[in-house]
């Protein structure tokens, strides 16, 4: 287990962030997803244009000149030493609408203009001493229609789980659904009956919503209050289902989550950071997190008690526009909270 400690604007967030994108860093979607991962919202909705997010992906450079920096990003796997640099070029162009007759408000006004972006990003990856270049192409030239990306296999198995992410997915069929039809229904019960003993099943029914509309609901079979909707249950539960889901979906991967405490009573910090420690050993996950609470680091700290070895704390130290990191292991972790009381974040 790996936490991440450090003041707002630290970069802590940036780091699960460039974690995420080296797991697949040929696939164009993967750039898209890490790139939208900060305007997150309740009804899917984003503030800012597909393209530009990606474009603040490369950070300005220091010299007030509006131009940006490459992304690079040098690691080791168990087999492999991996290098990535990125660029991108941003190209204008004028899309032309035919406007209907019935539109028309002159007879000069045949066409409506519209200038749209084409974001050009480059990949030069090298895997030992193996080369590839690759490019991704993202235009919004048609935005009604949706976009085809080639599948590509990751490096390993990376999920990530933002803030709020807990008050939108568990409420989503779409990944309840795909563990059941995957056979995975039982496994899921089985990790949250650790956080709550008394829950025996998840189920999905149809609902009557209005008049003329039915939707499916996720619903909780609970022992004591039988069948309950899960958007009937608090932020803790919530998380606990959404966490489970990722763990399973990235069993021998890894799984990044930013403000771990986020939606968690102070109270149950202990046995949550406890399930979590069980249910990565279980799939063999390895955690990447953040957060600003020391009453979760504490929590983290006591559920690694029986092998301290197993988790390390980096402190961030934001410095204008570099960041210092400082490494605790679990035994300095150990000493400074345990013997000298001290505050490490």
């Amino acid at each position: 287990m790996n936490v991440f400690v450090g003041e707002n604007n630290s970069g802590k967030t940036s780091i699960l962030e460039a974690i995420q994108l080296m797991s697949n860093p040929t696939s164009a979607r993967e750039f898209q997803n890490v790139s939208r991962l900060r305007e997150r919202s309740y009804l899917g909705r984003r503030y800012t244009s597909s393209e530009d997010l990606l474009i603040w992906m490369f950070a300005l450079k220091p010299d007030q000149t509006l131009e940006r920096d490459e992304i690079f990003m040098k690691y080791q796997t168990t087999n492999h030493l991996i290098e990535l640099k990125s660029s991108f070029e941003v190209d204008e162009f004028v899309l032309l609408k035919e406007e209907s007759e019935n539109n028309l408000e002159s007879a000069d006004n045949l066409f409506n203009e519209e200038v749209v972006k084409q974001v050009t990003i480059d990949v030069d990856l090298k895997v030992d001493d193996e080369i590839n270049r690759v490019e991704h192409v993202f235009e919004e030239f048609s935005p009604s229609h949706p976009r085809l990306y080639e599948q590509k296999n990751p490096f390993f198995k990376a999920s990530f789980i933002t803030a709020i992410d807990h008050k939108v997915y568990p409420l989503s069929t779409n990944i309840l659904n795909e563990m059941i039809k995957s056979g995975k229904r039982s496994e899921l019960v089985k990790a949250l009956q650790q956080f709550d003993p008394k829950i025996i099943g998840i189920e999905l029914l149809m609902d009557r919503v209005s008049r003329y509309r039915t939707m499916t609901i996720p619903y909780i079979q609970h022992e004591e209050l039988g069948l309950v909707p899960i958007s009937m249950f608090g932020d803790g539960l919530r998380k606990a289902l959404l966490i489970a889901t990722r763990i399973i979906q990235s069993a021998e991967g890894v799984l990044l989550i930013d403000e771990i405490e986020t939606g968690v009573h102070t109270k149950l910090i202990p046995s949550f950071f406890e399930w979590i420690t069980q249910m990565c050993i279980v799939y063999k996950v390895q955690l990447f997190a953040t957060t600003h609470s020391l009453e979760a680091l504490d929590g983290i700290l006591k559920a690694n008690l029986e092998d301290v070895s197993s988790l390390s704390v980096f402190r961030l130290e934001g410095e204008e526009r570099t960041s210092k990191i400082r490494r605790f292991s679990g035994e300095q972790l150990k000493k400074l909270r345990y013997t000298l009381g001290q505050d490490v974040r």
